[in-house]
């Protein structure tokens, strides 16, 4: 995938991939204590429930780290390149704008998720969330 974007002119970076239980526990710590609860449990999944635990997950940016893990992400062409080209490559926009009642984690325009390009394929073409697409209860 980032080949095919660089071939787009399209300069990608990982900005977070696979964290174990002791780094998604940090983290999830860090932002109670300097958020608040709630803060933590909307911006993120708790330990052991992380898609990034399951190496499933990767955090995207800009190469440059341009508004990284940030919604200004939204106004480079590097988030429209992903948003339109990921799913080519088994990669889904995991928690879309306007879908936290769906999703229970606010928007997260850097955050992607890896299911296998058939299923990524099926779930872009859809317009849904992965909850939705699998009609997952929150």
């Amino acid at each position: 995938m980032f080949q095919a974007a660089i071939d787009d002119r399209i300069y990608l970076k990982l900005v977070d991939g696979y964290r174990s239980y002791q780094d998604q526990a940090d983290l999830f710590s860090y932002y109670t204590q300097t958020r608040g609860s709630y803060y933590a449990s909307i911006v993120d999944d708790h330990p052991g429930a992380s898609e990034h635990q399951l190496g499933l997950a990767a955090d995207i940016g800009c190469w440059n780290g341009a508004c990284e893990l940030s919604y200004c992400f939204t106004k480079y062409p590097d988030y429209t390149w992903l948003k339109e080209n990921s799913w080519k490559f088994g990669w889904i926009e995991r928690y879309p704008d306007g879908k936290q009642s769906v999703t229970s984690i606010v928007f997260s325009p850097w955050h992607y998720r890896y299911v296998g390009v058939d299923e990524a394929a099926k779930i872009y073409e859809s317009g849904l969330t992965m909850e939705e697409y699998y009609n997952i209860q929150g």
